[in-house]
């Protein structure tokens, strides 16, 4: 049964090699995830999947401004643009980005696998396809992709931009070809632009410099080297959105980046420079069996003994491939390790994209296994792609950010139930956030006036506040720190009520009180 079977594998694959374009299994893949995703975007506000940080990228992007440090220009644009989509809510219309991102990822890990595999292959054109989609599909859908693919942050879209790093290096180490004129400088341009989305895509910087030597080995001209990288300069200029931004004092205007100094606060995210781990530290070890869990939890026990097949495959037979695969698995989960934050696990999703490789390294190498001349490694290959489909609903279920209205019911009770003309005082992110987008983004309340105390030592931020908020009185000393500043504006204005809000003690939502 077997051989017949594999018979009717060898005439499909034949009649494919022949006849079917070899980007429509990458298409394929794209269209399979997005599919997937839209049902879940999450319509509102959410602190689900550890997307607090979605209400600020929201309201700058909504307001034109300037959003946290690193201030995110690229994605706030894109985001901008979303809104000319006349469907649904703007939050749904923002986490549309995150899946159409994660979608292409998935789409463009595909293609560049079929790159990597069919040269040289011994298992077909098919079954090329067949392991790249596997792979694509088991990184897509694994629950950390897929949580961030559904709501607005800016993961997702990073993911996009490390795939399009992975093409730009397989079409500069290849022989030249005739579309290499147009193709790489976009795709040096698109890269400089990603650091405008996220600045951890600079870790492939090492990564770049060795695609640059194997190509300069594989007989590429200077010349040709230069086209093909320097427009990546050009790409960073995405960044002159935020002094330009900052000049219109919009509500969310961080660092308010008109000069250079802190123009570079912004953009080095010196904020949160101090949340590098400083080694030796005792938390190593238990973040780094963490990300060990976090693997098997992404890809399961037969996704990660797959991508140790691949990886060993790929040493073997397409050494370029495996060291680009390899640092991009070790620095981004080094970075993970080391980063303190209560996300921290976020920043493996480029380390699961390269993972997700070796994989498909390892589906060829287990299609081409027989026993007794029996395709006994094609059959268990399908049990795999039979494995992802099981796990498809559990993983729904686990990351549909619908499924968790917190966030928008602290909002929509603080909106409602506020005094009018009150001045509402938050602690933190998880309730700045939503607020900030409702209030500056959506314009509902607008007779309220919204205040972050842990922002009010910076003199940006009063500033700021001065230029949208303009009927409020003020404190004129400069040398107060950030609470006798805020104590001394309520005493300035007693006419206004004053709204508090605080994490509740199990950290599983927020609580106001209004007096």
């Amino acid at each position: 049964m077997f051989r017949y079977f594999h018979k009717i594998g060898e005439r499909i694959s034949l009649s494919y090699e022949k006849r079917m374009p070899s980007w429509i299994p990458a298409a394929v893949v794209t269209a399979g995830l997005l599919f997937a995703y839209l049902p879940m975007l999450a319509k509102n506000i959410t602190w689900a999947n550890n997307g607090s940080d979605g209400g600020d990228l929201m309201a700058a992007a909504l307001t034109l401004g300037v959003a946290h440090p690193s201030g995110y220009p690229t994605t706030l644009l894109l985001l901008h643009a979303t809104q000319l989509i006349p469907i649904s809510t703007p939050y749904w219309r923002g986490s549309l980005l995150s899946a159409l991102a994660a979608s292409l990822a998935g789409g463009l890990l595909c293609y560049w696998l079929q790159g990597e595999l069919s040269s040289p292959s011994t298992i077909g054109k098919w079954a090329t396809a067949f392991a790249s989609a596997c792979a694509a599909f088991t990184w897509g859908n694994s629950p950390l992709i897929w949580s961030q693919a559904v709501i607005v942050e800016v993961y997702a879209l990073n993911a996009l931009f490390v795939s399009l790093f992975f093409v730009w290096a397989q079409r500069l180490t290849r022989p030249k070809s005739r579309m290499d004129a147009l193709w790489l400088p976009l795709l040096a341009l698109l890269l400089g632009a990603g650091l405008g989305n996220h600045l951890t895509l600079v870790l492939l910087a090492p990564a770049a410099m060795l695609t640059v030597f194997f190509a300069r080995q594989s007989g590429r001209s200077w010349s040709a080297l230069c086209a093909g990288t320097l427009p990546a300069l050009a790409g960073m200029g995405i960044y002159v959105y935020l002094p330009l931004a900052a000049r219109a004092y919009p509500p969310i205007n961080w660092g308010n980046p008109q000069t250079w100094d802190s123009f570079l606060w912004v953009v080095s995210g010196q904020l949160y420079q101090g949340m590098l781990l400083h080694p030796p530290s005792a938390l190593l070890i238990g973040r780094i069996t963490a990300s060990g869990s976090l693997f098997l939890a992404q890809f399961g026990i037969p996704g990660t003994l797959l991508g140790i097949l691949g990886a060993i495959s790929a040493w073997r037979t397409r050494r370029f491939s495996f060291w680009l695969i390899a640092w991009g698995v070790f620095a981004y989960t080094l970075f993970s390790i080391y980063y303190q934050s209560t996300d921290a696990e976020i920043y493996l999703i480029p380390a699961y994209w390269a993972y997700a490789a070796w994989i498909a390294f390892g589906l060829t190498i287990l299609w081409g296994w027989r026993w007794r001349q029996q395709p006994i490694g094609a059959v268990v290959s399908l049990f795999f792609l039979l494995y992802l489909l099981i796990r498809l609903p559990v993983t729904a279920v686990q990351v549909d950010p619908n499924n968790d209205p917190r966030a928008a019911q602290f909002q929509s009770a603080l909106l409602t139930q506020s005094p009018p003309n009150a001045l509402i005082l938050t602690t933190t992110d998880q309730d700045s956030f939503p607020l900030d987008y409702a209030h500056f983004g959506l314009h509902q309340r607008p007779d309220l006036r919204l205040f972050t105390l842990p922002l009010a030592e910076f003199d940006w931020y009063r500033n700021t506040l001065r230029h949208t908020y303009p009927d409020l009185r003020y404190p004129d000393k400069a040398d107060l720190d950030g609470e006798q500043w805020i104590n001394l504006l309520i005493q300035y204005n007693p006419s206004r009520p004053i709204c508090r809000t605080e994490l509740k003690s199990d950290n599983q939502g927020v609580t106001f009180q209004c007096h």
